[in-house]
């Protein structure tokens, strides 16, 4: 079967797809990932009234005119690890969106706990570089959960994570009055929009999600709650408290208590939690210095020096990921420590500051 000059390798499947069937198809020699959305059909017989007609074609003609327009904006986010969508079309009464394929192992969460401590703080970090570029442009995934993050070995023995599945992503200068995502990883705040209560949407839901997600990479299992809650962010919302896992180490549990504060405009950001992963040395500690929110996300840009070789299968190795610091022309690389935080010096372009001490935690 062709679709837009797409050919399908096998049928659609319907397996953890929600409202859209995805399968595999190929154009001029490469292998693509292409989903096929059924929450939305065109109409197209003309048994249907013309009033009624014109009407049901308004409506997907705005449907598609606010997905391109967010796979657009969608699309300056490459950088190797996040899988944009490529084309957006409508094919007789289905739209369709096609992405790269991405190739290689999923590790399931049971073997991303086995992981050392390192290959977690470095597949930590290749994650938040991604959602420091997502964010920087005001994107919010809003579905962050095992199966959309795609964790890859690279050829080096490490795991990068690719980011899938932006179905449910919106703008925030665009948020839509229903919010979609998996309730175990809701932050408090859409729980609470969703409810129909007013409140703070921004990037910092998917930090909250991030955390916990990382959480489960680290253990195995969500932050522990009370026996009458179902979901983290319903306990942190009616004033309960978490309990992170005392079997991870202190300095990973401080950088995750301040992405799980319920407070989004206190959280961390994507690239404060990236370089407070960053910061960290070898040595479990309790106290961990942090650059300060006060660096946005527009003060950095992908390095695009980064050979093409390293966006090949396998993705970038976390270690060689960089930043570029517009403020001050400074390269940090994740992998490596940051030397004016060792020597104790401030550095120019931002402050230092300890970690919050959260008290939505045991």
């Amino acid at each position: 079967m062709e679709i837009n000059g797409y050919v399908m390798e096998g049928d659609f499947s319907s397996e953890n797809a929600g409202c859209s069937l995805w399968g595999f198809c190929r154009k001029y020699e490469h292998s693509f990932f292409i989903k096929r959305f059924t929450e939305v059909t065109y109409p197209i017989s003309d048994k249907i009234s013309a009033s009624i007609l014109e009407k049901k074609r308004a409506k997907c003609e705005k449907y598609y005119n606010r997905k391109k327009q967010f796979y657009n904006l969608l699309s300056q986010c490459r950088n190797g690890n996040i899988i944009v969508v490529h084309d957006f079309f409508r094919h007789g009464s289905y739209y369709y969106a096609v992405s790269d394929r991405v190739v290689g192992e999923n590790l399931p969460v049971k073997k991303i706990v086995t992981l050392s401590n390192e290959k977690k703080i470095l597949l930590f970090k290749s994650i938040l570089y991604s959602f420091a570029i997502i964010h920087s442009k005001k994107i919010i995934h809003s579905d962050i959960k095992p199966e959309n993050i795609l964790v890859v070995p690279t050829i080096d023995g490490y795991c990068t994570g690719k980011i899938i599945d932006f179905d449910l992503g919106f703008s925030m200068d665009c948020i839509p009055k229903e919010i979609g995502g998996d309730f175990l990883y809701y932050s408090p705040e859409i729980m609470s929009y969703s409810k129909g209560n007013s409140a703070f949407i921004s990037t910092a839901s998917d930090v909250f999600s991030l955390g916990l997600l990382f959480h489960l990479y680290c253990c195995g299992e969500l932050p522990r709650m009370p026996p009458e809650y179902k979901y983290a962010c319903e306990c942190i919302n009616d004033g309960k408290k978490l309990t992170l896992d005392s079997s991870i180490p202190k300095n990973i549990q401080n950088i995750l208590k301040n992405m799980l504060i319920k407070d989004p405009k206190k959280r961390l950001s994507a690239l404060d939690a990236l370089l407070a992963f960053k910061g960290m040395d070898s040595d479990v500690t309790d106290t961990i210095k942090f650059t300060s929110s006060s660096i946005s996300c527009d003060d950095f840009s992908i390095d695009d020096s980064v050979p093409s070789s390293e966006h090949e299968e396998g993705g970038r190795t976390p270690s060689k990921l960089k930043i570029r610091m517009k403020s001050s022309g400074k390269r940090v690389t994740p992998g490596s420590a940051d030397r004016s935080a060792d020597k104790g010096k401030t550095n120019k372009s931002s402050t230092y500051r300890d970690f919050h001490r959260p008290t939505d935690f045991d």
